[in-house]
């Protein structure tokens, strides 16, 4: 009976083992499977949110209703640009600088920055 027993609790324990080598892949597989769901939804997102123009030199991407003002005011077209829309777009481009001193800072905040003179 114990020979038994200790035969079952092998088969078990092989089982048990490749149980958890099958779910480890299986999460594996799943991880991958996500990680490529977030770059698909990132490249949907950035092709959802560009302004095709279809003109007769072609085909013109602008990822921007910005961008576009001017191609569209040549066509005839009266885009209205919020003043938003223009600041967000300022203010994510690479012009910005860091500041050395954080007391040069506040007085900016302040409005000591010397321009007042």
């Amino acid at each position: 009976m114990l020979a038994e027993l200790r035969k079952l609790r092998q088969e078990n324990s092989e089982s048990f083992k490749d149980t958890k080598l099958s779910l480890n892949r299986l999460e594996s597989s799943m991880t991958e499977i996500k990680q490529q769901i977030v770059q698909l939804d990132e490249r949907i997102t950035t092709a959802e949110n560009r302004l095709k123009l279809f003109l007769a030199t072609g085909v013109r991407v602008l990822p921007t209703l910005v961008e576009a003002q001017s191609t569209l005011k040549e066509l005839g077209v009266d885009a209205r640009i919020e003043e938003r829309e223009i600041l967000e777009r300022e203010l994510t481009q690479d012009k910005w600088s860091t500041q050395e001193n954080p007391t040069d800072v506040r007085a900016i905040i302040r409005g000591d920055n010397g321009m007042n003179d």
